[in-house]
């Protein structure tokens, strides 16, 4: 009996270090340690990085460019997909109301499909980042595919907005250091985030999101939301008014 228990707890011993070190590599990969890499971060030396230390950095990287104080609560709003011919405006008459500005993270492929809304966006006074042409998974493609995903939404923006946009947020907010490297050598500063409710998830349960939203929130935190999600529309207007009421200002990624 000894011979098959002793061998038995070193296999769950292994199997528990196995499955921590895939839990940490996977952390690491799923947008949450790294919010923030421009043209000028050193990539290399991210992985030394403690999530603490880098979202202090940010923080103060935030109110450099903002000007702003650290007794000061500012988070931004994203909102990744589309545009949606329903969902879209409906999100813009939102943000309008509330005097809001956010940052998009548009698809290719619907800015064709839905022009005068991405104008309407970028009218509005919101930032618009790019998120690929196709919503392709990046780290699944080789370099000249990434190139080709990123260039071509990134020129369909520039013709309907008369902008090119800098920033990138890779779809799935999956990514490696391989990944941003190169994003960084195309001279796009890569957005992730800090605050992910996962309202991409179908369910009537709106307090689950803004609870999550509210238990996760901080000081120069990214919010990540959906732009097509009814739902999202729906615990929008809560959740603005509950950040304002709490001391909060969204600002855009600018």
């Amino acid at each position: 009996m000894k011979k098959i228990i002793v061998p038995a707890i070193f296999l769950f011993l292994i199997s528990g270090i196995i499955f921590g070190l895939y839990s940490l590599v996977n952390y690491y990969q799923k947008g949450n340690p790294i919010l923030i890499v421009t043209p000028e971060t050193d990539v290399n030396s991210l992985y030394a990085i403690t999530p603490k230390k880098l979202a202090k950095f940010f923080w103060k990287k935030i109110l450099e460019k903002t000007g702003k104080s650290e007794e000061e609560k500012v988070v931004a709003i994203t909102f990744d997909d589309g545009p949606y011919p329903l969902y879209t405006p409906l999100l813009l008459d939102t943000l309008s109301r509330y005097n809001v500005k956010a940052t998009f993270f548009v698809i290719g492929k619907d800015c064709e499909n839905y022009p005068e809304l991405l104008k309407r966006i970028s009218d509005a006074g919101h930032e618009i980042g790019n998120h690929s042409y196709s919503h392709a998974r990046l780290c699944t493609l080789g370099t000249s595919q990434i190139e080709e995903e990123l260039g071509k939404a990134n020129r369909i923006i520039a013709k309907i907005t008369g902008k090119y946009p800098f920033l990138v947020r890779p779809p799935g907010g999956q990514y490696d250091m391989a990944l941003l490297k190169l994003i960084q050598s195309f001279g796009y500063t890569t957005v992730l985030y800090s605050n992910n409710p996962g309202d991409w998830r179908k369910t009537d349960n709106l307090l689950y999101f803004y609870n999550w939203i509210f238990s996760h929130n901080s000081r120069g935190g990214i919010i990540l939301l959906h732009g097509g999600q009814m739902q999202t529309i729906r615990f929008l207007p809560s959740v603005i008014k509950e950040l304002k009421r709490k001391g909060y200002f969204p600002f855009d990624n600018n």
